[in-house]
């Protein structure tokens, strides 16, 4: 199977690639290891609830990664419940991970983009990623 297409392809029409308040962002498909190295930045949007009220401020944030391997990424960087769900971009413009959880007191990880794409292989489907 594959994911937004098949049966219902009238709905790809609906789907915008950007990164919200990082119109430019993804490019060029998703980040590996190799490609990457702590203290670089990422830009991170969501709807946190801290930033609920700002829009703008909830969509132009950046962190920086931690760590990154095949599964899994950290990063510091202004992460909120609410987030959840929501795009960490490498700062070289490629998809780096979802948003997840938090780890207490400084870090959040989540599966990487090459980890959920991978995962959803293992199951059957085929998923792109779209770049803007």
């Amino acid at each position: 199977m594959r994911l937004g297409q098949g049966d219902q392809p009238a709905f790809e029409a609906f789907v915008n690639p950007a990164v919200r308040g990082h119109p430019t962002f993804p490019t060029g498909g998703y980040t590996v290891p190799s490609e990457t190295a702590a203290g670089e930045p990422v830009y991170i949007s969501g709807q946190g609830s801290l930033f609920a009220v700002n829009g703008i401020v909830a969509h132009q944030r950046v962190g920086v990664l931690v760590s990154d391997s095949t599964q899994i990424y950290q990063i510091a960087g202004p992460i909120y419940y609410g987030d959840s769900g929501g795009p960490i971009v490498h700062f070289s413009g490629k998809a780096l991970g979802i948003v997840s959880r938090g780890i207490p007191p400084a870090y959040d990880e989540g599966p990487t983009v090459q980890r959920a794409i991978a995962d959803a292989a293992t199951q059957g489907f085929t998923v792109e990623l779209r770049n803007v």
